[in-house]
Order: C-alpha cells, then structure tokens, then sequence
C-alpha cells in the first residue's frame, strides 16, 4: 500500500476486474493495510493475480471482483464485522443470485468466513447456497503477532489479536454451526458444501502455523514455499495459482443443482428475491380483503385452481432432472389452498419442499422437534357417523367456532370432534422453527391413518395455522380417508377443496 492510500479516507466497493454477465462470480478480499489491486500485484509482471484468473481460457465461466474497504490508518471506526456487513451489502445489492467463490488473503479469509456465520445467523439459506467455495492465502484464524503486539493502535488489528475476543467468538459460532447443535439440517447441509482450501506459508512470520491452518475448518490445506506478502502475489506459473485453478475447476465441475422456484399468487400478488420458474397467478379467484372473504366454489377449484397445480407438476416431471427433487414454495395462500399444493406436490412422489416462512427457508426434511401436543376429543351429533371434524388449533383455539358452525349446518353428521393444540397453548409465535412445523404434519398424519383403521370414511379438516405448516400437512398426508377442507370466510367458514 502506497503512502497514499495508507492515509486515504476511503469507501467500500466491488471493482468489476473481468466485465461480463456469467451467473458465476469470483471476489477477491484484500486483507489488513491491503487494497484491491496492490495485494495482488505480482512485483515483476505488473499483472494482478486476479487479472490472470480473468484472462485465463480454462475459468471463462466466472466473472472477476476485487473488493475494497477501508483497512488503512484513516481513522476507522470498524472492524472485520462490520466489513462482513459491508461485503453483504455489496453482493446483495450487485451479485444478488450470483454463485460465488471467494479468494482472501489475510484478514479477507476472516471477513469472508464472517459472511458466512452471519448467513448462518440469519438462516438465510439460498445465500448460503449460492458461495460454491472460499480460498484462503495466510489467514489468521487463530490471531497474529501483528494484532497481539500492535492492537491497541488499530480497530482492526485489534479484533485480530491471539485468543482476542472477537476471532473466538466468529469461530465457536463457526464450530457450532459446522459441528454443533446450531442450526438446523437445511443450514449445516449449506454450508457443508462450501468447499474450502488453505494455502499458508512456510517463510510467514506475520500468522503462525497453528493460527492459519486449522483442523476443524474442513478445508484442503498446503504449504507453499512463501511469505505472508509473496502468498498473494504470484504469477500463472506459481504453485498457488496453480493449487487455486484447480480447487475453481473442481468446482465447476460439480453441477450446482438448484431447486425449482414456484411462485403463487394468491391473496397478493409478489415479488421474491429468487426468480421464479413458474408462476401461478389466481389473485382474480382469491380476495383476502372483501367481507365476506371472496374464495372460489367447487367448480372454480375444479376447473382452475387444481388443473393450474397438475400443470406445474407436469413441469416438474418433465425438468425434474434438472431441479435435483426439490421444489421451493413462495406466497400468500388461503391455508386450504396451501394444503392442497403440498398434497399434490407430496412426498410420496419423491418431492422435496422448500416454503419461504417470514423470511426463512423451511424443509420437509428437517427432521421433526418434540413439540407437546394435545388432542382432545368431543362427541359430535351421530356416534354411528363415519365422519370425524379435525381442528387444527395451533395460531389460535377454533375448537368452540367450528363446534357452533357445524352444528348450525343442517343434516351434516360426524361422529367426533378431535382438536389439536399445542400443549403450551395456541399462539401466533409457537411454531417458532422448521422441527416444530413439521412435529404437526407428521401428528396429522398420524391422526389421519387411524381415523381411517376406525372405519372413518371423510374428515372435515379445519385450521388455524402459519400456512407452511398448512403445506407441509398436505405433503405428508396421503393414502388417508379423503379430506374435506374448510377456510375461514370471515365471518364463519365455506367448504374449500377436497384431497
């Protein structure tokens, strides 16, 4: 860093080294006192080391950035946290949708694994999802001798001292994830494969071996005959350039698989970060604002609801190959609209759900939490009915409601009102994860097959529910008694459709 830049009062940015518009993006990170185009510099050619990766024929896929933020002695008011936000800004704002791989030197290797936990942090797994892999050139996970003997003068090489504060927390947050009970399976799947390689030097003197390769980060590691400068400054013909081109073309070589992208509208129509595949438009059938609630009759989900449904299944079937089995849900849906969408994408046709959840991604394979339930029963107005009314109670008690609807419906006969609740009580917030959502589908199931062992012939489905434990139910429910579903109208409640 020139005596210019030491002092230099600036501002973050991703500099476009490659020009292009390739889906997948290579970002060079500097690191300490670093800047984007100096790090790199090879001393002898003029050329950057991220120059050669742009202008090599065998990495044409990727697209090619240097980041820059502040890491001189301008008075900084941040440390490698905060510039892990930054990073964050940047690409969710330039590269959002990009695959990334991540190239970092020094203290860059540490904001980029920062990027990672608070992805992780936020459960924001599609991100995750999109960074294919991170090479790291000397970096100091365990600390430096710069940050220990030097610290106090200095944000950043203060958050960088041995056993500091700051670099254990990241990497016990790092480790719980990775090996922990943190997070759920769809996270720890995520992130286990981002591929990572350690390149460190025999000749630093600035990070000790101990700090810049360890074990539990799960990376391929190499010695490499430099220094804690030179390491980032090779040319083409160098053993780093070489260990780097070869870790990007494994990566390219391992076909990235996403999931299909079905967007619904139904109470509302939106956008969503993720571009769809498929969209299914039928704000013209549902209207969330009218009273009562405008909702379709049977033939309108005969005639378009469900036929929309089997279309994109056709889809899937036909492109399934290319979305790896799992489709991700996003909408606003009436919940007996969203039960039907996860029965005809059920998991006995070998389908994987994603539903978007308040900004999170949940799974239909997330492995189920104990989540108390209760169910209680109360005879309802013929014991010799094959009918049974199920109330799923979980955002709020129905139970009594739905009692006084179906007994104000003349000749509609049921031998049992089952209600099911959460132990702890009904409530808006207790299905706070993933596990929780899916304790009820598999509960309803469970309700569902012995009501049909007992002879039970139909069940009068209602429910109160966030609508991805709504879709999950349907994706778990099949081979029962057929369902009736039933959606609030506000007032009271109308038949919806029938699985």
């Amino acid at each position: 860093m020139g005596i210019g830049r030491m002092f230099a009062d600036i501002r973050s940015k991703l500099h476009h080294i490659a020009p292009g518009d390739k889906n997948n993006v290579i970002i060079f990170i500097h690191g300490l006192l670093g800047d984007p185009f100096g790090t790199w510099k090879n001393p002898k050619s003029g050329k950057c080391l991220h120059e050669y990766i742009a202008e090599d024929p065998d990495l044409k896929e990727y697209d090619v950035y240097s980041f820059e933020y502040k890491s001189n002695f301008h008075f900084i008011r941040y440390d490698f946290r905060a510039v892990a936000k930054i990073l964050n800004t940047e690409i969710a704002g330039r590269l959002s949708g990009e695959n990334i791989i991540f190239v970092t030197h020094s203290q860059g290797g540490i904001v980029a694994t920062q990027y990672l936990v608070d992805l992780l942090e936020e459960g924001n797994v599609n991100a995750i999802e999109h960074i294919l892999g991170v090479i790291y050139l000397a970096v100091p996970f365990g600390g430096s001798l710069l940050g220990t003997l030097m610290g106090r003068i200095h944000k950043q090489i203060d958050s960088l001292r041995m056993f500091g504060e700051e670099l254990n927390l990241l990497l016990s947050n790092w480790y719980r994830y990775t090996h922990g009970t943190k997070g759920n399976p769809a996270m720890k799947e995520a992130i286990s494969n981002v591929r990572r390689l350690i390149l460190y030097g025999a000749q630093d003197q600035v990070v000790p071996d101990g700090s810049s390769n360890p074990v539990y980060l799960g990376a391929e590691m190499f010695m490499v005959d430099e220094d804690h400068r030179s390491i980032c400054k090779v040319d083409n013909t160098s053993i780093v350039f070489l260990q780097m081109k070869k870790f990007i073309q494994q990566i390219c070589s391992i076909k990235i698989v996403p999931p299909m992208i079905l967007w619904i509208h139904g109470w509302s129509a939106q956008e969503y970060e993720e571009k769809a595949d498929l969209i299914l438009d039928w704000t013209d059938i549902f209207d969330i604002n009218s009273e009562p609630r405008t909702l379709p009759n049977s033939d309108g989900w005969k005639q378009k609801i469900i036929p929309a449904i089997e279309s994109a299944n056709k889809h899937w079937n036909a492109q399934n190959c290319s979305y790896a089995n799992r489709i991700r849900l996003y909408g606003k849906l009436p919940l007996s609209a969203g039960i039907l969408v996860g029965n005809r994408f059920s998991r006995t046709k070998g389908i994987l759900l994603d539903v978007s959840h308040y900004g999170e991604i949940w799974r239909s394979d997330q492995i189920a939490e104990d989540f108390n339930l209760s169910t209680t029963r109360k005879p309802g107005n013929a014991v010799d009915s094959k009918r049974v009314a199920l109330v799923l109670s979980i955002s709020a008690d129905i139970s009594t409601e739905v009692a006084e609807f179906l007994n104000s419906i003349t000749g509609f006969d049921y031998k049992t009102l089952i209600n099911l609740m959460p132990a702890a009580g009904a409530n808006q917030t207790i299905v706070s994860t993933n596990g929780k959502a899916i304790s009820i589908a598999v509960e309803v199931k469970r309700i569902a097959d012995s009501q049909k062992t007992e002879g039970i012939s139909e069940i009068a489905l209602f429910i109160n529910a966030p609508l991805s434990v709504a879709i999950f139910i349907g994706h778990f429910v099949t081979a029962a008694c057929p369902i009736q579903t039933y959606e609030y109208s506000k007032p009271g409640y109308v038949v919806s459709c029938r699985i």
